[in-house]
C-alpha cells in the first residue's frame, strides 16, 4: 500500500472512529426461549472477580467524554446491587405503570387498525441494572401477549445505559438468575415469555439509540437528570439544587436545558407516530422540595456537603459537582410551551409533580422498634451511595492513591450514617419527580413540527433547519423558533459571484458578542441539511476585515466541501463553519478564549440536531476537537492514540489526488510541478513531501 493509500485508509478511520460511530462490539447468549444480544458502544463484560476486585471497581477511571460524568455504577458487577439497595424506584416505577400500560393499548390499537404485527419494541432508557423496571416490563409483554393479532409477535425489550453500567446483572435479571428478595413480579425476568428478545445499547440517551421510527413504547425512570457536561463549579454547594448562587444556577439551567431539548430530539426520531415516551423526571417542585428534601426530612445533599467540606481541601470541594440539575416543571415544559405543545415531533399529553416516600424512612415509622436506630441508618444509607458514591471518588485530588480516597468516601458515609442515627424519622430519600407523557406526531398532522424544529429565542438556539424561512411570511405564520431564526440574521446568499459559489447558497449566523465573535454556517440551498444528508466541513477561525468577507468565504469554502462530498460520495452535504474573531494588534494572535468558543460551537452543533459535523481546520486544532467533543459528539476528528495528524491526513489525500491527475493527464508524476500555494500545516506537509 503507498503513503497516499495508507493516508486515506487512515483518514477512514478517523471518520469511522468519530462521534456516534465509535467502536462497537457485540455479543450473544441464549437462555430458554429468550434470546439476549449485547449491543453496546464499546462495551466490555469482564468475568466475575474475587470480591476485593468488585469492592475496587467502583473506583475504576471513568472514560473521558460525556460518560466520564457519570456514576459508575457501585456494588459487586453482576450482583444486582443497585435494584436490592434502591428499593424506592420500584414505586416509581408502579406509579409509571398505568401511563405506560395506556401507552402500550393506544400503540396496540393503532398498529391493529393498520395491521401492522411487526415487531414490538419496548425501549428502557437509563436502565442501571434492569431489576426495578422489570415488573412494568412483564405488564407490558402480558398486555401485548392477550391484545388479539399479538399473541405471537416478537417483542423486543430495549435496555440503555452508559457503556459502563452493570449489563452483567441487566442480562442476569432478565434471564431470571438474579432476583430481588420479596419482588414476586421480578421472578423469572423476562425468559419465561416466548418470542422476547433482550437488547442492549451502550449509546448515550443525548444521541438517537436504534434505528428511527421503531418504538412503540419508550419510558424512563430517574435518569434524564444527568448533564452531558458540567456547565461550572458550584462554590457553596454539591448539587445545583443547593446554590444559593444565582449566577451559578443560571449555568445549569441552562445545560440542563441545552441537554434536554437533545433528549426529546434524539427520542422524537426513535418513536414510531403515535408512540408514547413515558418519564419521571427528578425535580425541584414550586416549594423548593428536591430528591432527599422533603416536608418530613433534613435536606441529603446539604448534610452531604457540610460533612465533606470539613474533610477535603477547598479545591477538592469546588471539584466535587453533581453533573446533574432537577428540573422544574416549567423547565421540563419549555421545549414544548406547555401542555398540549409540540417540539421534535413530540407532543406533551400531561405533565405534573409529585412526591413518592422513601420506603426505607416509611419502615421506620410504621415500627421504630423493629430495628435499632443504628440499624436503622445501615439499611437506609446505601441507597443514597448507589448512585453517589463515585462523584465523591472524583473530586479529590489525583495526588490521593486510589486507598487514600477510598478510604476518605466510606469515612463520608460512615459520617453521614452517624448522623442519620441520632433521629432516623428525619432522614430518607422521599423521590421527587416530574412525571411527564409525551406522543410521536405523525407527518402533516395539526401541530407538529419536523424534529428539532422549535427552540428557545431567549437563549438564541434552536433544534435544526426550517426550509424556507422568509420575511414575508414572518408576521402570520412564524412559531417561536422562526421568530428566534429571523433574529440570529439567518440569509438566503444570491448566486451571482459564480467564482465564489456557483449556486445559491444559505447561511445561518450565531453572533457572540460575550466571546467577540460570529459563528457562521454554510451549506448549499438546493442540498438542505438533514440527519440523513448532514453537512460537513471543517471549523476556521480567522479575523476578517468584515462580516461579508466572513461570509463570503464561508459560502466558497462550503461549496468546495460540496465538490469533494460528491465526488468521494461520503454520504456528507457540503458545509462550512468559519468564526469571524478578532486578534490582538499587529500580533495576528486570536484574541480569544478558545475553549469557550468550543462551548459555544458545541451547543450550535447540538441545536442543529445531527444535520452537522464539523472537524479541525485553519486555527482550530486537536485540542479544541477534544474541547468540542466534550460538549457534542457531532464531530468528526481524530481519536486519542491515533498516530495520524488529520492536517497529514488532508495534505497525503491531496498528494494521492494530485498522483492521480498527474498520471491521467501526464502519464507520471516525474518531470511535473506543482505549486503549493500557502505553507500552513496541510501546505507545508505537501511541500514536504
Amino acid at each position: 500500500m503507498g503513503k497516499s493509500q495508507r493516508a486515506m485508509a487512515a483518514s477512514r478511520a478517523v471518520l469511522r472512529g468519530s462521534g456516534e460511530a465509535a467502536t462497537w462490539s457485540a455479543g450473544a447468549h441464549r437462555s430458554g426461549s429468550t434470546r439476549t444480544m449485547a449491543v453496546a458502544a464499546g462495551l466490555r463484560i469482564p468475568a466475575r472477580g474475587n470480591k476485593a476486585d468488585a469492592a475496587r471497581r467502583h473506583f475504576a477511571v471513568a472514560s473521558p467524554g460525556e460518560t466520564g460524568l457519570k456514576h459508575t455504577p457501585y456494588g459487586e458487577q453482576g450482583s444486582g446491587f443497585y435494584t436490592d439497595a434502591t428499593r424506592g424506584c420500584f414505586d416509581v416505577l408502579a406509579r409509571l405503570t398505568g401511563p405506560v400500560l395506556e401507552a402500550c393499548q393506544a400503540m396496540l390499537a393503532n398498529r391493529t387498525a393498520s395491521q401492522d404485527f411487526s415487531p414490538f419494541r419496548i425501549m428502557d432508557l437509563g436502565t442501571a441494572d434492569a431489576g426495578t423496571s422489570l415488573p412494568l416490563v412483564r405488564k407490558c409483554v402480558e398486555l401485548i401477549r392477550k391484545t388479539p393479532g399479538f399473541e405471537s409477535v416478537p417483542i423486543e425489550v430495549l435496555y440503555e445505559d452508559q457503556p459502563g453500567n452493570d449489563w452483567v446483572s441487566v442480562f442476569a435479571r432478565t434471564q431470571g438468575t438474579v432476583t430481588t428478595p420479596n419482588v414476586p413480579d421480578e421472578a423469572g425476568g423476562l425468559a419465561d415469555f416466548k418470542d422476547v428478545f433482550v437488547l442492549a445499547s451502550g449509546t448515550s440517551f443525548y444521541q438517537t439509540c436504534c434505528a428511527p421510527g421503531t418504538v412503540d413504547v419508550a419510558f424512563c425512570a430517574t435518569a434524564f437528570h444527568w448533564l452531558t457536561s458540567s456547565p461550572s463549579v458550584i462554590p457553596d454547594a454539591l448539587h445545583s439544587a443547593c446554590t444559593e448562587d444565582p449566577a451559578t444556577l443560571e449555568r445549569y439551567r441552562r445545560q440542563a436545558d441545552e441537554d434536554w431539548r437533545r433528549i426529546m430530539s434524539a427520542r422524537g426520531r426513535e418513536l414510531r407516530p403515535g408512540a408514547r415516551l413515558v418519564v419521571a423526571n427528578f425535580a425541584k417542585d414550586v416549594n423548593g422540595h428536591f430528591l432527599g428534601f422533603s416536608p418530613r426530612t433534613e435536606s441529603m445533599h446539604h448534610n452531604f456537603a457540610r460533612i465533606w467540606k470539613d474533610m477535603v481541601t477547598p479545591a477538592e470541594f469546588e471539584a466535587t459537582n453533581f453533573p446533574n440539575h432537577y428540573r422544574s416543571l416549567e423547565e421540563c415544559s419549555a421545549p414544548f410551551g406547555g401542555e398540549g405543545g409540540v417540539f421534535a415531533s413530540l407532543k406533551l399529553l400531561s405533565a405534573e409533580t409529585a412526591i413518592v416516600p422513601c420506603p426505607y424512612l416509611d419502615s421506620w415509622l410504621a415500627d421504630p422498634t423493629k430495628r435499632t436506630a443504628a440499624e436503622q441508618s445501615k439499611y437506609y444509607v446505601p441507597t443514597t451511595r448507589t448512585w453517589s458514591n463515585s462523584t465523591f471518588v472524583a473530586g479529590l485530588s489525583s495526588h490521593r492513591s486510589a486507598a487514600e480516597k477510598e478510604a476518605m468516601v466510606d469515612a463520608m458515609y460512615n459520617s453521614y450514617a452517624e448522623h442519620v442515627a441520632k433521629d432516623p424519622s428525619k432522614h430518607g430519600m422521599d423521590y421527587v419527580h416530574s412525571y411527564l407523557v409525551v406522543e410521536k406526531q405523525a407527518e402533516g398532522a395539526a401541530g407538529s413540527t419536523r424534529a428539532g424544529v422549535q427552540g428557545s429565542a431567549s437563549s438564541g438556539t434552536f433544534g435544526s433547519q426550517v426550509r424556507g424561512v422568509s420575511t414575508s411570511t414572518a408576521t402570520t405564520t412564524m412559531s417561536t423558533f422562526e421568530r428566534a431564526l429571523l433574529t440570529m440574521a439567518e440569509q438566503r446568499m444570491p448566486a451571482a459571484d459564480s467564482t465564489v459559489c456557483g449556486r445559491p447558497a444559505r447561511v445561518l449566523h450565531w453572533p457572540s458578542p460575550q466571546l467577540g465573535a460570529d459563528i457562521y454556517i454554510a451549506y448549499a440551498q438546493d442540498t438542505p441539511l438533514s440527519q440523513q444528508l448532514p453537512g460537513n466541513g471543517g471549523l476556521r477561525i480567522w479575523d476578517y476585515a468584515s462580516s461579508e468577507d466572513a461570509v463570503k468565504e464561508a459560502i466558497g469554502l462550503a461549496e468546495g466541501m460540496r465538490l469533494k462530498h460528491s465526488v468521494y460520495n461520503t454520504g456528507f452535504a457540503g458545509a462550512k463553519v468559519v468564526v469571524n474573531a478578532s486578534t490582538c494588534g499587529d500580533t495576528k494572535q486570536l484574541n480569544i478564549n478558545k475553549k469557550e468558543l468550543m462551548s459555544a460551537v458545541g451547543t450550535v452543533l447540538n441545536d442543529l440536531g445531527g444535520t452537522m459535523y464539523t472537524g479541525c481546520d485553519m486555527n482550530s486544532n486537536l485540542d479544541d476537537m477534544d474541547n468540542l467533543m466534550a460538549k457534542s459528539p457531532y464531530v468528526l476528528a481524530g481519536i486519542g492514540n491515533l498516530a495520524l495528524d488529520p492536517n497529514d491526513a488532508t495534505a497525503y489525500g491531496l498528494l494521492g489526488s494530485l498522483e492521480a491527475l498527474a498520471q491521467r493527464k501526464f502519464g507520471s508524476m516525474k518531470g511535473t510541478s506543482f505549486m503549493v500555494h500557502g505553507l500552513g500545516n496541510v501546505g507545508r506537509k505537501i511541500a514536504e513531501e
